[in-house]
């Protein structure tokens, strides 16, 4: 029972030092007062830009999250947190980011659209911009 008891504490210890998966990073506050009175289509650039680094800070902290995963079942190592390429902060900051600019478009622009889409965005910017 003793043994069981002392191999199962560091094997929760190396659970818990693993790199959240990016579903589960909650975003940081950002005040949308940072993007009020900026051009619509400029408004609407910025949502683009954003929502692409997101995209890639998600995928990253994935990948981090699967080969703390992967290290921790074959070595018992969460490898990629251990080497410090953990991206939690950023992908927090970024999240915050598009929840400020998405609700600043609604105000810039003055419509009350689905911004969640990449596809909806692009056309829209599309529109403004012709």
């Amino acid at each position: 029972m003793n043994t069981k008891l002392l191999l199962a504490i560091p094997i929760l210890a190396l659970a818990t030092a693993c790199a959240a998966p990016a579903g589960s990073v909650n975003p940081i506050a950002v005040s949308t007062q940072t993007y009020r009175g900026i051009p619509c289509s400029d408004t609407m650039e910025m949502l683009i830009t954003a929502q692409e680094e997101e995209s890639s800070l998600i995928a990253a902290q994935n990948l981090r999250a699967t080969g703390d995963v992967v290290g921790v079942l074959t070595l018992l190592l969460p490898i990629g947190s251990m080497m410090g390429s953990d991206v939690e902060e950023e992908l927090a900051v970024a999240k915050g980011t598009v929840d400020a600019i998405q609700r600043a478009l609604v105000l810039n622009c003055q419509v009350l659209a689905d911004v969640n889409s990449n596809e909806s965005v692009q056309a829209r910017l599309n529109d403004e911009l012709t």
